[in-house]
């Protein structure tokens, strides 16, 4: 489990824009004509909203656009440009009253109705969670992290740090959790499952936004190695609020997910208290034979996380092994000793300790993962 995921990623997985996804319109279609070979049907309409004023981009996917293609929202007809057969795109018309309205679409293959599929409204439409049969497949959200290293410059290369982040990451709904890969409370291993749940990322717009009461958070769309991912940067102690309810806002896709994530607190008391010091890149040093921490639980979250990454002696990032125990908030968690005793007398240990917070809701039958971490860092030495 990498220091990127185990911090809940720096990022997160969340709503894909595709077919079966959490904010897609569902599609409850009538052809009066269609063909055998290429049936006329309408997908999905992205967004399934839009404000009164109209001047709106939306796309729309599906099959059949073939020949002489016409949109209808309601009874007022629209401009259509055709991308391929499988998608067009067309701007919402300005009208006088909120509602929703049947989309209507043509080709030469024949006429189709999406019964409600699209909303005029001044506001974005807020979904809740809600009932349901739901196929029970996982969509990651978003996760609040903390990530500052002790000592960056006591490695060569430096490790990154930063403070306080939210990071979103958007995929298609997949089977299991992203909490998965974490051994179960109570219990450590030395063998972290590092793999992710999936791969795959999806664009769903320029930004998102996390929002708590009069608090909101832009995150920023940003691709990274092909990857796309929606992220504030770097948050300030007043950019955010511990203990608080977030919801998600995703304003191209008209969708708003409440409670998405929660965020819990840092610690007030801890020991070994020396981890998060070092004197002119000297650490203490710990016993790999009686690996104790201690601190003031709360309840607030639901587990405290520990991972320790265990590097050679001199910090030249030659990372030897991890070990990740996963404990209740209760205020004592020792590690084993046969987890660290391998490693050797001086090896450098890079210690990541926070609490560890799961929001889930549901969303068209989906499960929506949320989580948030928030702790400390230390740096220390085996002996």
């Amino acid at each position: 489990m990498s220091a990127l995921l185990i911090l809940l990623s720096c990022g997160s997985f969340g709503l894909s824009p595709h077919g079966d996804s959490a904010q897609t319109t569902s599609a409850t279609s009538s052809t009066t004509e269609t063909s055998s070979l290429d049936p006329l049907r309408i997908d999905d309409v992205a967004p399934s909203w839009a404000p009164l004023a109209g001047g709106t981009a939306v796309t729309v996917t599906g099959a059949g656009f073939e020949g002489d293609v016409a949109f209808w929202f309601g009874g007022a007809e629209v401009d259509v440009t055709v991308l391929s057969d499988e998608e067009l795109a067309v701007t919402t018309p300005a009208v006088a009253v909120e509602g929703t309205v049947d989309l209507l679409l043509s080709s030469d293959l024949g006429e189709v109705v999406l019964e409600d599929g699209f909303t005029f409204t001044d506001e974005a439409p807020t979904t809740t969670t809600s009932g349901g049969s739901g196929s029970g497949l996982v969509t990651r959200v978003v996760e609040f992290d903390y990530l500052a290293v002790g000592c960056p410059n006591c490695f060569s290369p430096a490790l990154d740090q930063y403070i306080v982040s939210a990071v979103a990451m958007m995929h298609p709904p997949v089977s299991g959790s992203w909490n998965d890969n974490l051994p179960a409370q109570g219990s450590c291993t030395d063998q972290p499952d590092t793999a992710l749940l999936t791969n795959a990322t999806d664009d769903v717009g320029a930004f998102m936004y996390l929002q708590s009461g009069a608090q909101s958070l832009d995150l920023r769309r940003s691709t990274i190695d092909g990857t796309v991912m929606y992220m504030s940067g770097p948050l300030g102690s007043g950019d955010y609020t511990r203990n608080a309810a977030y919801d998600l806002a995703i304003p191209d896709l008209g969708v708003t997910i409440s409670d998405a994530v929660a965020t819990t607190s840092g610690f007030k008391t801890f020991t070994p208290l020396e981890i998060l010091y070092y004197d002119n890149q000297a650490w203490t040093s710990i016993s790999a034979n009686a690996f104790r921490f201690t601190w003031a639980p709360t309840d607030i979250a639901e587990s405290v996380v520990v991972q320790l990454e265990v590097y050679a002696a001199g910090g030249n990032n030659a990372l030897l092994g991890q070990v990740v125990c996963v404990s209740e908030d209760n205020g004592s968690l020792t590690v084993p000793s046969n987890l660290l005793s391998s490693f050797g007398s001086g090896a450098l240990v890079v210690i990541y300790f926070y609490r560890w917070e799961t929001r889930q809701t549901e969303l068209d039958g989906d499960i929506i993962e949320g989580m948030s971490m928030f702790g400390l860092l230390g740096t220390a030495t085996l002996r």
